[in-house]
């Protein structure tokens, strides 16, 4: 009879251990890898923004590219998403030669877990809960990811930008 109540035991030992097992293990990870293609894809968004790319672009020149679309009626997650798709078509777009109708068919630009990066212009930034290390970079629109939880916690928790990781 012991042996039968030890057995026993041990069966649903083993089965909580299981199901603990599977609880942990279905937990979002942040990977070095995931993490590093975000970061990657934020500077890609940044040097964009910032006209750095051998396109002899001043950096006044796309910010107010973003402003003309802005006002046509594109959020900044379209505008950039056609930029990162197509980086050689941004000094025509800028001399006006713009296609609203294929920006708006345009993806959003997405993070390692699927979710859309975050912009936003600084001075919007300012008035709102954002992470002060993000209010440190000086470009005027401010670009984050929602990181692994894909939550948008404005630059904190998990969220990852470009100089988090030597800000904590």
């Amino acid at each position: 009879m012991f042996s039968m109540k030890a057995t026993i035991l041990l069966i649903v030992i083993a089965c909580l251990s299981a199901c603990l097992l599977i609880l942990l293990s279905s937990k979002p990870e942040r990977s070095i890898g995931e993490t590093a293609r975000t970061i990657g894809l934020i500077k890609q968004c940044e040097l964009l923004e910032s006209g750095k790319l051998e396109f002899g672009l001043k950096h006044q020149d796309v910010s107010n590219y973003l402003h003309s679309n802005e006002a046509d009626g594109l959020s900044l997650r379209q505008i950039f998403a056609a930029m990162c798709a197509c980086p050689t078509c941004i000094p025509e777009r800028i001399v006006g030669i713009t296609n609203v109708q294929d920006i708006t068919n345009t993806a959003t630009v997405t993070d390692s877990w699927g979710k859309s990066l975050n912009f936003v212009w600084r001075d919007d930034a300012i008035r709102s809960n954002i992470c002060d290390a993000l209010l440190l970079k000086s470009l005027p629109v401010l670009i984050w990811s929602s990181g692994p939880n894909g939550s948008n916690e404005f630059g904190k928790g998990d969220d990852i930008f470009v100089g988090k990781e030597t800000t904590k």
